[in-house]
């Protein structure tokens, strides 16, 4: 049988790198029963043996290699067959190089905030090089939005370290933290392959503060009483059996501590109408109101955390006609949060 003509050399190769692999596409040669695919990479010659792959089919126009090795760049070039005839040329080369697999995008675990310090852990490694700015942190407080200071985040292993302003969180305190990704990919937390964390909100944060809380009674000689007060004795339900009560407007109440929280503690009744104005360091925190539907004592009227460490001063003022309960100073009582740093005694009032 006489030899059909060789078929015609293949045209527009192209190729596509993946992990561990390329893929590489041809146009379709019209007289081709199959193809051959060669490859090398560096020095290395062509090898029929070792590195050449058959194609069945002249429709057929896709090949992909396999087990090869990221990073490395490799020639291909294809040829057409048929059959009962000789190969046809080989095509142009073309280059390409399987990439190194992306280790996936490590994912929030868990955080822990120390007093003044905020821990948030991943499953993955993080870029160090790759530093989100505060403003892409939200933290809470029992509710409320709590400031990071001017320290920038640290990126370590599979941790960022926050640092909280000054005051930082008090034994007790429910805390969440919130992760917004920045708009440059440059600055997104990631691993060093450049998988990104992925955004989370209001994740709830273990509170490991190491500080103290410590009552003052309602009796205490630090307490300035102003306006009209009365002392109770014998209240089952206060602290140290007694509070004060404030029996006019404007009547008030003024303790100066030094720590970082103060909490003002009364009781609230149904014919206790009072609303009282709370202030730190003269400046207004708002008001609260000791009336219930039933009968509660020591509750907590009133508490705030993240002060500077210092010397700050509390003030409650009677702004209604009722009667203002102060039992513990927070009226009953006051309980002051010293943090650990600040050198505070062990143990927390009852």
């Amino acid at each position: 049988m006489p030899m059909a003509a060789a078929p015609g050399q293949v045209t527009g190769l192209g190729v596509q790198a993946a992990v561990g692999q390329l893929t590489v596409s041809w146009s379709a040669v019209s007289d081709a029963s199959g193809y051959m695919v060669q490859w090398k990479s560096g020095t290395e010659a062509y090898d029929a043996t070792n590195r050449q792959a058959t194609v069945i089919g002249g429709g057929t126009t896709t090949h992909t290699i396999p087990n090869l090795t990221a990073g490395t760049a490799y020639t291909v070039r294809v040829a057409a067959t048929r059959t009962n005839a000789d190969d046809g040329s080989w095509s142009a080369e073309v280059v390409g190089t399987p990439p190194t697999a992306t280790a996936a995008a490590p994912v929030f675990v868990s955080a822990q905030v120390i007093d003044t310090t905020l821990t948030l852990t991943f499953n993955g490694a993080l870029s160090s090089t790759a530093v989100p700015g505060n403003s892409a942190f939200t933290v809470t407080v029992a509710g409320g939005s709590r400031a990071l200071s001017t320290t920038a985040p640290v990126v370590s292993g599979t941790t960022v370290t926050l640092a909280l302003a000054a005051g930082g969180v008090a034994t007790g305190d429910t805390v969440t933290v919130s992760y917004s990704a920045p708009a440059a990919d440059a600055d997104k937390l990631q691993n060093a392959s450049g998988g990104k964390v992925a955004n989370f909100s209001d994740a709830q944060v273990s509170n490991a503060s190491t500080g103290t809380w410590t009552l003052v009674n309602d009796n205490d000689g630090g307490i300035t009483y102003t306006g009209d007060w009365a002392r109770s004795i014998g209240i089952s339900g206060a602290h140290g059996g007694d509070s004060h009560f404030a029996w006019s407007t404007d009547s008030s109440a003024e303790y100066t501590f030094t720590g970082t929280g103060i909490e003002y503690i009364g009781e609230r009744d149904s014919y206790l109408s009072a609303e009282v104005e709370i202030f730190i360091d003269t400046v207004s925190q708002g008001r609260v109101s000791a009336k219930s539907s039933e009968y509660e004592s020591k509750v907590v009227l009133f508490r705030q955390t993240g002060l500077t460490s210092g010397e700050h001063t509390i003030k409650i003022v009677n702004k209604s006609t009722g009667t203002l309960l102060v039992d513990e100073v927070p009226l009953d009582a006051f309980r002051v949060y010293t943090p650990a740093t600040d050198g505070g005694d062990e143990g927390q009032g009852q």
